[in-house]
């Protein structure tokens, strides 16, 4: 297994502890075998796991592809990023509102 390739900046994000994981797999997959492997793949403590998130449509189904480890999600959170993104939707919900839609 190979661990990700980190630079710098990412390490410094995990180390403050602001990235956390959800793995997104099928249902007939072991989701804690996904979360280890996952966390010693991105190195994200598996305290910062989410519960996994199975794919309702694959219920009753197998997977085909043995070697599938589904997806890691992973977050990051920053209120000074969700403010931000707040200000530039309030600027575009009012140029909108005053110039009408772009087409």
């Amino acid at each position: 297994m190979n661990k990700l390739p980190l630079k710098e900046e990412v390490i410094q994000l995990r180390k403050e502890g602001r990235l956390h994981c959800v793995v997104q797999c099928r249902a007939d997959q072991d989701t804690d075998y996904l979360n280890r492997y996952w966390s010693q793949v991105t190195q994200i403590p598996l305290s910062r796991f989410y519960k996994p998130r199975i794919d309702p449509r694959t219920f009753n189904r197998s997977t085909k592809k043995k070697d599938y480890y589904g997806v890691c999600r992973i977050e990051y959170f920053c209120s000074k990023v969700v403010t931000e993104l707040k200000q530039i939707i309030e600027v575009i919900k009012k140029t909108i509102l005053r110039d009408g839609p772009v087409v």
